[in-house]
């Protein structure tokens, strides 16, 4: 921005100092011929009077506003490398921050929606093991909306407890999670388009993959926290090994370890104390 305000000033000074040395220079041209029209003095030459004067004061504003232009290219790398540092700082600060972002009614609702949605497919979806791409795609969608609304909740929280930090705090929880919630897309598409045969895996994987999240979290959150990670852990395996005999897709072995696994977790974060049970 002030490269794009100062770059533009400094050409017109050039355009600007050029112009007006050219009209003083031609003034004392004029003098000089005027001058030299008496007969004690003969005139010279036009060009040995305007060149050497012209060429002098334009050198010297090319030097002088050459001399700005590399003064500004030095202030700006150091602006930049000022800006960097504070961004480095505030970013070391919110890593040794307890994370207040998730609420625990939020995330107990999050669970509610797991039970809504294993219950509604219980109720109308006969076949999922026939009806794959329907299945998923009600487990998506609940996963939007549960995404959505931790989202809302975390952005109103951070900026009430951590201020001045928040957008940091809200980014590292973002980037905590990021890494499983895109393997988990990708190895969805995946199954569907390439060994759909396979898809009954799929929910004990998502698990594992969330279990992999919470563990990611343990640094910005309390420490119990890891307790709710080894659930979604143990409860992946689980549901791989029960799916493994039948390669059947139900809506209880995907529901049930959200619902419990969601519900310890804003256990966990309403009665942990995010002063002294985070680690440091």
């Amino acid at each position: 921005m002030l490269t794009d305000f100062f770059i533009p000033v400094l050409i017109g000074n050039v355009i600007g100092g050029t112009a007006l040395f050219a009209l003083i220079a031609y003034a004392q041209v004029m003098q000089e011929i005027q001058a030299g029209s008496s007969p004690s003095h003969r005139p010279r030459p036009v060009a040995q009077i305007v060149l050497p004067t012209f060429s002098a004061r334009l050198a010297f504003t090319l030097r002088s506003d050459i001399l700005c232009i590399a003064k500004l290219g030095g202030e700006m790398r150091d602006l930049d490398k000022a800006l960097a540092d504070i961004f480095a700082i505030r970013s070391q600060i919110a890593a040794g921050t307890a994370f207040r972002g998730y609420g625990s009614a939020t995330v107990a609702a999050t669970g509610g929606l797991a039970l809504f949605t294993a219950l509604l497919q219980f109720l109308w979806l006969d076949d999922p093991t026939g009806h794959p791409l329907l299945f998923f795609s009600g487990w998506a969608a609940t996963a939007l909306v549960s995404g959505a609304m931790i989202w809302i909740e975390m952005r109103a929280r951070s900026r009430r407890h951590h201020s001045g930090l928040a957008d940091a705090m809200v980014h590292q929880a973002i980037e905590q999670f990021l890494p499983p919630g895109v393997a988990g897309a990708l190895l969805a598409v995946m199954l569907w388009r390439f060994a759909p045969e396979t898809m009954w895996m799929l929910p004990g994987l998502w698990q594992v993959l969330v279990s992999l999240g919470v563990f990611a979290s343990v640094r910005s959150l309390p420490r119990t926290v890891a307790l709710g990670g080894a659930w979604y852990f143990v409860a992946g395996f689980a549901t791989l090994l029960l799916a493994s005999q039948s390669h059947a897709l139900s809506p209880w072995t995907m529901g049930l370890p959200f619902v419990v696994g969601q519900l310890l977790m804003a256990a966990i974060l309403h009665f942990a104390s995010g002063e002294t049970d985070v680690e440091d």
